[in-house]
């Protein structure tokens, strides 16, 4: 009875409570209630069968702060302090799966139930401005996606790859031929200058002669700043206010790029048939020049966003070693068929023999990209996956999440690729097709993710591949290159950080501070370079190789 008496008391006594101050008690429910609420949101319900959940110090976006501050390198940051292979990440009340174990991320890579298109999709609407009919006829037209990405892959092999590979190394030649003789030459900014001659010759063997940048040049400084804002874009809302001018410099590219499908420039003999494929799969969909024009707008800021500074990067990391340099061109020099001509030699050079005949070539391209690649692969998880890492580890991937690997993590761990993983070593990547792999080369290869893998290997590798090694190969054999004309030492610049939408870093602040003079070398003053390619080869493929 006392017992009763004492909870009637307690009974009364909260009563008499909330009568006294009932609005306060209110508020504190409701407090006590949203907490809850926003406790369940922050740290989503994880399966004993998904990863471990790792929480952020700052409940619900502070997974989401650390990406946007530290940018590509959040995840390495991660690893340094748990040392985790595979984690729940909550983010914004959904979660995110991040994955640093290679065999872990290869088994992720190979899954059918991983896709890309979704966040293709989403990215169309983001960062390329689509109009809501565009975008609605991506999101419910499946088939859409499915032929563009079909058009894009059957048009970068064969006979079409190497037709836009002649196209592109051609157009490089031709600008090097006004180089030419005994004079020095001196450049300012070695980034930028390599980042036009690039560009132009890229968007050239996309478009053709009717390439929009080549009739006005402003579209390249478009570009180059339309693709430096993304990371803001994807974030900032009001893009036309939040960010005004890469806003404005991606309007003005992508109607130049909406004159010119009107035009039917894709249809010019001169065009890629990439180009003139890809417009054919959206055109049959319904989709007008203008959109067109926008969409198409990414194949050209995929085409330059990272093949130009994985070429910065593959010539600066070998102009800093005069070694190296004096090996390559030893490695090139039988590669390099010489005919005479009425103002000097021809230079005749096949682009399919790099892989089988200049090993060290190939190695520098390789590591260049291992350590400059800080892209982060991303898929959705489509339907419920199990991912193992072989040996005895599994872990269910929950439809719906996503999925995201650190390339930067990958390709730098040390247990993967030795105390030397920061390093550049020119011979790293040379014999590895020798034999069959051991189970450190096993390792290596799992770990070696610049182009994604699975069914959405990025289709572009083979075109940068043969594009960034022909520019590299004219630079090395034609010419001599120092900081003052007298053979001073090249130093290179640091990296800037890699964004969350990047790949292959950039030059901290854009490269300033790296002049190069050049000057021809004896007996190649008046060299003239011709490109081309045999047969039906895929440059950069093989079965077996890294990448």
């Amino acid at each position: 009875m006392a017992a009763a008496a004492d909870d009637g008391g307690l009974l009364s006594a909260a009563v008499a409570g909330f009568q006294q101050a009932p609005i306060r008690c209110a508020v504190s429910a409701l407090s006590i209630a949203l907490v809850v609420y926003l406790y369940r949101l922050c740290v989503p319900a994880v399966d004993s069968r998904e990863p471990p959940l790792m929480l952020p110090r700052i409940p619900f976006i502070g997974h989401l702060v650390g990406l946007i501050r530290n940018q590509a390198e959040y995840y390495t940051d991660l690893h340094k302090k748990t040392g985790a292979s595979i984690a729940t990440l909550p983010m914004l009340g959904g979660r995110i799966y991040a994955i640093w174990d290679p065999a872990l991320a290869q088994s992720a890579l190979r899954q059918k139930t991983m896709s890309f298109e979704p966040i293709a999709v989403n990215f169309m609407r983001t960062l390329l401005g689509m109009e809501e009919d565009s975008y609605r006829a991506c999101c419910e037209k499946p088939e859409l996606v499915l032929e563009f990405s079909e058009a894009l892959h059957v048009t970068v092999r064969g006979e079409p790859l190497n037709r836009m590979n002649a196209s592109a190394l051609n157009y490089i030649s031709s600008r090097l031929d006004a180089m030419r003789g005994p004079a020095q030459m001196p450049v300012d900014n070695f980034y930028l200058w390599l980042r036009e001659l690039m560009t132009m010759a890229t968007t050239t063997a996309l478009m053709g002669r009717k390439n929009p940048l080549l009739h006005d040049r402003a579209l390249l400084d478009d570009l180059w700043a339309w693709e430096k804002a993304m990371p803001r874009m994807l974030l900032a809302p009001w893009h036309s206010v939040t960010c005004a001018e890469a806003f404005r410099s991606r309007e003005r590219l992508q109607r130049a790029l909406g004159e010119y499908y009107a035009a039917r420039g894709d249809d010019d003999e001169s065009a890629a048939a990439v180009t003139g494929a890809c417009a054919a799969a959206l055109r049959r969909h319904g989709l007008p020049d203008s959109e067109i024009g926008r969409f198409e707008a990414s194949l050209l800021q995929l085409a330059t966003g990272n093949t130009i500074p994985a070429t910065f990067w593959m010539v600066g990391n070998v102009l800093t070693r005069p070694d190296v340099v004096e090996r390559l061109r030893a490695e090139l020099e039988p590669l390099a068929v010489r005919t005479a001509g009425g103002e000097g030699d021809a230079v005749a050079i096949d682009v399919t023999r790099f892989e089988d005949e200049c090993p060290l070539l190939v190695s520098c391209y390789r590591e260049s990209i291992r350590l400059s690649n800080h892209a982060l692969c991303v898929r959705r998880v489509m339907a419920e996956t199990v991912v193992s890492n072989g040996r005895g580890d599994s872990y269910v991937l929950r439809k719906g999440a996503d999925v995201q690997i650190p390339a930067g993590f990958t390709h730098r761990a040390e247990e993967v690729w030795g105390a030397d993983a920061g390093r550049y070593e020119a011979d790293r990547f040379v014999g590895l097709q020798a034999g069959p792999p051991t189970q450190a080369e096993k390792k290596r290869r799992a770990s070696y993710i610049p182009f994604g893998g699975g069914k959405h290997l990025c289709p572009g590798r083979h075109f940068a591949f043969a594009e960034i090694l022909g520019a590299a190969a004219s630079l090395i054999l034609a010419f001599d290159m120092s900081s003052d004309g007298n053979g001073a030492p090249v130093r290179l610049p640091e990296m800037a950080t890699t964004t969350i939408v990047g790949g292959v870093s950039k030059p901290d602040r854009q490269g300033e501070g790296m002049g190069l003079v050049f000057r021809r070398r004896p007996g190649w003053e008046n060299v003239k370079f011709e490109f081309g390619v045999a047969g039906g080869a895929r440059p950069g493929e093989k079965p077996g190789m890294v990448c």
